[in-house]
């Protein structure tokens, strides 16, 4: 969980940013003023600060300028500015006494989620320096195919497959130098967690194929991509549904299982999408037992891939982080897994436990 300041003097627009950012799964902080901006900056480590440009007793740009001056540990914090004043000399002096961004008011919610999303993870994408350069390319490389085809799917836009294509390749080139244990790990402190969610989908997707079926080094490219977006439709669901930090209800559950059919509406623009990426797309909720969605496919209408995504999907998922729950170690997730009864294909379940368990893989 990362921690955000939101200096803004208008408590409407503070309660906007604050649910906005809490709906993120972030801890918010907010101040109404400069002077008291720059005191709670003192004090606590923060990983985001949203700063009013006009708020009373000290500006914005004053508080920003102490806070850079200071010895707290937010020093060296991205601060993104918020202002009604879109002109080059106030961005210019945003800018010259250490903004990272700003926002111009009056914004909407998809640009100030953008902008957090952004920013909100930036020390730890400093910190993937340290990788196998494989490594940090392929989590860049990935971050930035999945970020492009999020934004650009939100405005009815193609998905960017030349760059997917590309994070795939680099999947594969990492697992097959036996590299990409250090990413896995790196990748847990990033909060984007649709992002990391899908990285860690791929990861263990191509795991799970190339030492389960016969696959040539091309369907295994097709394969990656295919888990890399089997969750791309939930970039048009509700915020407050998407995270919301408890258990959801049945409206809200109707309202998820929707991520399907607009995942499909998605990759169906594409009309090269590869039949693998769609299967995996439609059915990775189908269950052998008739009881997923969104088709209640059963038995053998359940195809081979989807059976492989819904057994992986559902190990990351339990083992991913989340704001309302830990993310589970390895053999409690088989456990828990083996426990639902009729919702795996037991035999791809048993493969997949036999391949993750000996891949030395902790990410």
């Amino acid at each position: 969980m990362k921690q955000v300041l939101i200096v803004e003097d208008e408590p409407i627009i503070q309660r906007g940013i604050e649910r906005v950012v809490g709906l993120l799964g972030h801890k918010t902080f907010a101040a109404f003023d400069g002077r008291s901006a720059v005191e709670i900056a003192k004090i606590n480590h923060l990983d985001l600060i949203l700063m009013d440009e006009k708020i009373p007793f000290l500006s914005g740009l004053g508080a920003l300028e102490q806070i850079r001056s200071s010895d707290g540990p937010s020093k060296n914090t991205p601060v993104v500015m918020l202002t009604a004043f879109n002109d080059k000399e106030t961005i210019k002096s945003a800018i010259s006494v250490g903004s990272n961004d700003f926002i111009v008011k009056p914004f909407d919610t998809e640009e100030l989620v953008r902008k957090v999303n952004k920013w909100v993870n930036h020390s730890v994408e400093q910190s993937w320096r340290k990788l196998n350069a494989k490594e940090e390319a392929l989590l860049r490389v990935t971050l930035d195919a999945l970020t492009g085809a999020f934004e650009t799917t939100k405005g009815h836009g193609t998905l960017p497959f030349a760059l997917v294509k590309d994070s795939c390749d680099r999947i594969l080139n990492v697992l097959e130098l036996g590299l990409v244990d250090s990413a896995l790990t790196a990748l847990k402190a990033h909060d984007d967690y649709t992002f990391v969610h899908s990285l860690r989908v791929g990861v263990y997707m191509s795991v799970f194929a190339r030492g389960y079926g016969e696959f040539s080094r091309d369907e295994l490219a097709v394969i990656t991509m295919g888990a890399l977006l089997h969750d791309v439709g939930k970039v048009k669901l509700p915020l407050q549904v998407l995270n919301k930090p408890s258990v959801l209800d049945k409206r809200e559950y109707q309202i998820i299982k929707k991520h399907v059919d607009y995942t499909m509406e998605i990759l169906g623009q594409y009309s090269n999408s590869p039949d693998q990426v769609m299967e995996i797309g439609r059915d990775h909720h189908e269950r052998p037992d008739g009881m997923g969605y969104p088709n209640g496919s059963h038995g053998a209408q359940v195809g081979q891939l989807a059976r492989m995504a819904a057994v992986v999907d559902a190990f990351v998922a339990i083992t991913d982080r989340r704001i309302y729950k830990p993310a589970y170690d390895f053999a409690k997730a088989f456990e828990i897994m083996k426990l639902s009864d009729g919702q795996f294909d037991e035999a791809v379940l048993q493969h997949f436990e036999a391949l993750v368990m000996d891949s030395g893989l902790h990410g």
